[in-house]
């Protein structure tokens, strides 16, 4: 499996350059959310308590902002340990270009760690690097 930090010198020529922003990424749920928090850092600013992981139900609507390129595509990748994910490089779930989506059916008791990446449409190899991580724990 090819690591995130053995692809970012990719990342060099103009080509891959137009998708090395990073994406933003949140955990929100379907239950009640009374907004989306895309950070521990804007979080804690806004006076929120967080935990590590989010807890809730096995459905996961993961959210992110978008990056500026209008061609850009995004995979998620996801899995139960940080930084290992069940999809390997270059084969996470695809996303289109939404900037939401949703994961159904995962594992009660289990927490899961989620990622994401940006990719150009017309160079599928040429993807960003992973997002920030984000966990949940799923009751």
């Amino acid at each position: 499996m090819q690591r995130a930090y053995t692809r970012r010198r990719d990342f060099k020529s103009s080509v891959r350059r137009c998708v090395s922003a990073l994406p933003l990424l949140a955990i929100t749920s379907l239950v009640a959310c009374d907004s989306v928090v895309t950070s521990t850092q804007q979080a804690q600013s806004a006076g929120v308590v967080t935990s590590p992981c989010a807890k809730g139900p096995s459905t996961t609507v993961l959210t992110w902002d978008p990056i500026s390129d209008p061609t850009a595509r995004y995979r998620v990748y996801y899995g139960t340990a940080s930084g290992t994910y069940l999809q390997t490089a270059g084969a996470g779930l695809d996303a289109a270009a939404a900037t939401t989506y949703t994961i159904n059916n995962l594992t009660s008791g289990t927490t899961y760690y989620f990622v994401v990446t940006a990719y150009d449409v017309s160079i599928s190899a040429a993807e960003s690097d992973f997002s920030n991580e984000v966990c949940k724990t799923i009751s």
